[in-house]
């Protein structure tokens, strides 16, 4: 019996094929791409394939409107990699994320300081030049499993030019030579396909390896036990961050114009104690004996209870007075308590692989209080608005009930909200909250959540229900 081509090995198998034997959708590329290239000066790199080319136009019309009508719909769903020459297909993608994407793959001034592997969290961590950080991560164990970056773009779910910029520069890595054919990415930047394969992010970079891809780039690898020690001090100096910020959010947060004064005088002294520290192991262990992980956990559960209730604050600030800087609509409130389990995920996998007492027992008690707030807010909160407020044309229920946008009718492309990150917590301490996941498995049934959600919950106490 033949044996079937793994993914990886069919990605490695893409072929140089002659224009002739391509489909139309690859002729066009082909053709768009050496159009473009014919314009620019041999000095420039080739920058991505514009919607109404002149030139593709004027040279299509000799072969008949149809023809011409099928070679813009093909060129309209192409861009091409500046510096890569890796070509794609974003016909799947929104408006939106095709600007994103155009960006990136042009690529202007886009370019990296350092790359690293965190082996507690598994994520590959990319320092851009402009102080912007990106994060892919083992889809296995991150809720979404999407890369994150830490400038503003991504918050909807939509990859940013960052991401798409490094998916480019690690997919190039996988060939010795330019494959023809249109790739894809999906619309978080999760995963990357060519024809019928699709692999992660975060297998592309697994399984070329970091030192492989870092040199085809020309980009620098930091030393992992340095990196260790300055992932520890981050951690251990975030408690005194004087904006509550949580420790991968200090590590991504360099700009200092987006600080507070008081923030960028933290920053400064953070800095130069970890100059010192890094420099000098005695110092660090002083330190570490002084600032304990069971400390700082603690200051960091409580910042995400805090950050919680001021997030719900906000909405209820929305609904009952407008919009201002100090309130979130519903979609905006859902976005923040996607972000906030994603940083409870963070503190979770950055730990060490038997989380302490105090972590486990910490992010136990906020996530099951979150969903109970969660489940309480079934309802349209904007049916009795005091203010004047005119919908989009395009709003539904979900865009108006915070329980159906995160638990009754999410995206589907959301893990369950909260659960997966339950799923990941020890047994044991659920032991003295049976009461608390019963209440909540049967309010979920009376507001008719989703099967799978609801069984979810069961799970997590099931292994107490058979010791009863």
């Amino acid at each position: 019996m033949s044996r079937r081509n793994t993914p990886i090995e069919s990605f490695g198998k893409l072929s140089i094929k002659r224009e002739e034997d391509m489909p139309a959708e690859t002729r066009a590329m082909s053709r768009a791409r050496a159009q473009i290239a014919a314009r620019l000066p041999s000095t420039v790199v080739r920058e991505s394939i514009e919607v109404d080319d002149p030139i593709a136009e004027e040279e299509s019309s000799s072969s008949g409107e149809e023809g011409q009508e099928d070679d813009d719909d093909d060129n309209n769903r192409i861009i091409a990699g500046a510096s890569t020459d890796l070509v794609y297909d974003v016909s799947d993608l929104d408006e939106a994320s095709a600007v994103h994407a155009n960006a990136g793959l042009i690529g202007d001034g886009l370019s990296l300081t350092y790359c690293r592997y965190e082996e507690a969290s598994r994520a590959y961590k990319f320092r851009m030049t402009e102080q912007i950080g990106v994060r892919i991560g083992d889809p296995r164990q991150i809720e979404g499993g999407a890369p994150r970056c830490s400038c503003a773009a991504n918050l909807r779910g939509a990859a940013c030019k960052h991401i798409w910029w490094i998916a480019d520069q690690v997919l190039r890595c996988q060939f010795e030579r330019t494959p023809t054919n249109a790739f894809r990415l999906s619309r978080n930047g999760a995963s990357v396909s060519a024809g019928q394969d699709t692999r992660s992010a975060f297998e592309l970079v697994h399984s070329k390896g970091l030192g492989a891809i870092a040199a085809r780039n020309g980009w620098q690898v930091q030393d992992s036990g340095r990196d260790q020690r300055n992932s520890e001090l981050t951690d251990m100096l975030s408690v005194f961050d004087p904006d509550n910020a949580l420790p991968h959010e200090c590590d991504e947060m360099e700009d200092l114009d987006d600080r507070s004064e008081r923030s960028v005088l933290y920053k400064r002294f953070g800095d130069l104690i970890t100059e010192l520290c890094l420099d000098d192991p005695t110092a660090f262990a002083r330190i570490r004996q002084i600032l304990t992980d069971d400390m700082c956990t603690t200051i960091h559960l409580e910042k995400v209870r805090a950050r919680i209730f001021r997030t719900f604050n906000q909405l209820d600030a929305f609904i009952s007075q407008g919009p201002s800087d100090s309130a979130k609509s519903v979609p905006d409130t859902a976005d923040t308590l996607y972000d906030i389990v994603e940083t409870i995920d963070d503190l979770l996998k950055s730990r060490p692989a038997q989380p302490s007492r105090t972590l486990r027992n910490g992010l136990a008690s906020i996530l099951l209080h979150l969903l109970e707030e969660v489940n309480e807010r079934n309802v349209d909160a904007y049916e009795r608005l005091q203010w004047s407020r005119r919908p989009s044309s395009n709003e539904t229920a979900v865009d108006r009930n915070l329980w159906l946008r995160l638990i009754g009718r999410p995206s589907p492309d959301k893990a369950p909200f909260g659960v997966t990150v339950l799923q990941d917590l020890p047994r044991d301490v659920f032991q003295d909250r049976r009461e608390q996941l019963d209440r909540i498995e049967r309010r979920l049934a009376e507001l008719g959540a989703p099967d799978r959600y609801i069984a979810a919950v069961a799970r997590l106490s099931a292994p107490m229900r058979r010791t009863r």
